[in-house]
């Protein structure tokens, strides 16, 4: 997973071989869910014809955040001299 910002919206984004899955962080928007091994140019969204798919995906990008996010805080916290509890 990767944070991107290029737009007006912060977007969360998986990709592995099969799928690439967009998450819009301030939800403005729901997730996006592209075939990437059949539609490599990402035109049609299946997020609404798989559900299970994004399903698995957001479990990922949320295991994802809370191990790096955290680790972020971490840093951020000692870069303050902020001791943790």
């Amino acid at each position: 997973p990767e944070a991107r910002s290029g737009g007006p919206s912060l977007m969360w984004v998986i990709r592995d071989d099969r799928y690439k899955y967009v998450q819009f962080a301030d939800g403005s928007s729901p997730p996006l869910l592209f075939d990437v091994e059949h539609d490599p140019g990402e035109l049609t969204d299946l997020a609404a014809e798989r559900p299970a798919v994004v399903a698995q995906y957001c479990q990922r990008m949320l295991r994802w955040r809370m191990v790096n996010e955290d680790q972020a805080m971490e840093r951020l916290k000692a870069a303050r001299g902020i001791r943790s509890e």
